[in-house]
């Protein structure tokens, strides 16, 4: 009984992981509570799209980042890296300071292997929304994605891109989601009270004082 009551255990705890398992898997785009907004050109079919809630991978403030390598030793070993970036210099990105992000390169993948294990880099260009715009060069994983919404009339489409498969992402402002919230709110609400006031206050007509009473 003991070891019948055990095995039901285990399958129901199975069960429950294997249902679980797509909820946290996190590679759904969260609703940040910033907003930020832009145009995304895609490299493989030349499009563009206006899109929203964007981030890279569903972070938006210290986005890790790391030093490109110099191009003699590109040019020697063939996009090999003879280190591992992530041990050298880690330049933290947040998006609100960012104008653009250029991938001036997609097909150049950066290699860093040790052993078995291999990591892929990819160099993005990060231009800051200050009056000089201030260009810098970064690596970053390839495992890496913009997530965002496309902004279609009919809703929201949701968007995971590579950051092989674009070339440019241009950030043109952000809004946090509880402000525009409160605006809204305040809106309708002013919307409402100017309704019922014009509805309690009498018409002219209603005002004037009935000629035959009058009399």
């Amino acid at each position: 009984m003991k070891q019948a009551y055990q095995k039901v255990s285990l399958i129901a705890c199975v069960a429950l992981i294997n249902w679980s398992s797509p909820e946290t898997s996190g590679d759904s785009p969260r609703k940040q509570k910033i907003n930020f907004y832009g145009t995304l050109y895609i490299c493989t079919n030349a499009k563009s799209y206006e899109v929203e809630n964007i981030s890279i991978s569903n972070i938006c403030k210290l986005i890790s980042v790391y030093e490109t390598p110099c191009k003699k030793e590109i040019q020697e070993n063939k996009l090999q890296l003879p280190q591992d970036p992530r041990k050298g210099i880690v330049t933290r990105l947040d998006l609100s300071e960012i104008a653009e992000i250029n991938v001036p390169m997609p097909t150049n993948v950066y290699t860093f292997q040790k052993n078995s294990h291999i990591i892929n880099f990819i160099e993005i260009e990060v231009v800051s929304n200050n009056p000089e715009h201030t260009k810098r060069q970064y690596l970053i994983e390839t495992t890496r994605k913009i997530m965002c919404d496309e902004i279609n009339t009919a809703g929201p489409i949701e968007k995971e891109v590579p950051m092989q498969a674009f070339t440019r992402l241009v950030i043109k402002g952000y809004q946090d989601r509880d402000l525009v919230e409160r605006e809204r709110k305040r809106t309708l609400k002013n919307q409402r009270n100017k309704k019922i006031e014009q509805e309690s206050t009498p018409t002219t007509e209603e005002s004037a004082p009935n000629k035959d009473q009058a009399e």
